[in-house]
């Protein structure tokens, strides 16, 4: 008997026994491929790149606040991961009322105590936090760019053009 498995992908002539076979296989690889789709997708926030990416927004847009960072931030990674399969700095984004939230910049901004506090040393000598009437951030110095790829920059400058201002 002629049959065709796998979406058109092989036309052969089998027996009986080679057709149960292969549709035990194709069953069990559609199995296996609905669990895998099932599977969460996880980063691990680049400190250092998150750090940079701040000083550079705040570089760019003197006293930007932190919602603005978020949203920018929010933007610029999601536009870099469909176009080029990987974020920016790859952190955790968080749906609160107001929109998406990247946890660690938030963590870094806010000081959180848990946080090596290595890397809230150099946020600290990096930008000024002012928190009156709410949290803004000036650049105390230049970014350093050689952490980001072309992409990431051009990513981050889109979004900060298209949702610095929103």
């Amino acid at each position: 008997m002629v049959r065709r498995f796998f979406n058109g992908y092989l036309d052969r002539i089998l027996t009986n026994k080679t057709v149960y076979a292969l549709l035990h296989v194709r069953s069990l690889m559609i199995h296996e491929r609905n669990v895998i789709m099932d599977e969460k997708i996880t980063y691990r926030l680049n400190y250092r790149k998150a750090i940079e990416a701040i000083v550079w927004l705040s570089f760019e847009k003197p006293t930007i606040d932190i919602y603005h960072i978020a949203k920018v931030l929010y933007y610029a990674e999601k536009l870099h991961i469909n176009k080029y399969a990987k974020p920016i700095i790859g952190d955790t984004y968080i749906r609160m009322t107001y929109g998406q939230v990247p946890s660690g910049v938030r963590d870094l901004i806010t000081g959180n105590a848990w946080l090596d506090p290595g890397y809230l040393k150099i946020l600290s000598n990096s930008v000024t936090i002012h928190k009156k009437p709410y949290v803004n951030l000036s650049a105390s110095r230049k970014p350093d760019l050689n952490c980001f790829s072309d992409t990431d920059i051009a990513c981050l400058k889109w979004s900060l053009d298209k949702y610095g201002d929103v």
